[in-house]
């Protein structure tokens, strides 16, 4: 889901704020397939060092936040600030 709103300030009626949420889940066959494929390499559990482990995907939360400056009609920038959590 995302919100926008447009002209926030009286002197810039064209700018915008906007922010965002996005949950992601992944596909329990997905999943099953990690751990299947990491316990066949003998990875019982999370190993940062192993070369060759595959981390277990399970969900992820976006959270958004950006501003964008429409400088022209044809020229906007749009930074903006980003959180994911898994």
């Amino acid at each position: 889901i995302a919100l926008w709103y447009k002209g926030i300030f009286d002197s810039r009626p064209n700018d915008s704020i906007g922010f965002g949420l996005a949950n992601y889940l992944v596909n329990d066959r997905a999943r099953d397939r990690q751990i299947t494929t990491n316990e066949s390499r003998g990875y019982y559990e999370y190993d940062a060092f192993a070369t060759n482990y595959i981390p277990i995907q399970r969900d992820e939360l976006n959270v958004e936040l950006n501003y964008t400056y429409q400088w022209s009609p044809a020229v906007m920038l749009r930074p903006n600030i980003q959180y994911i959590h898994q």
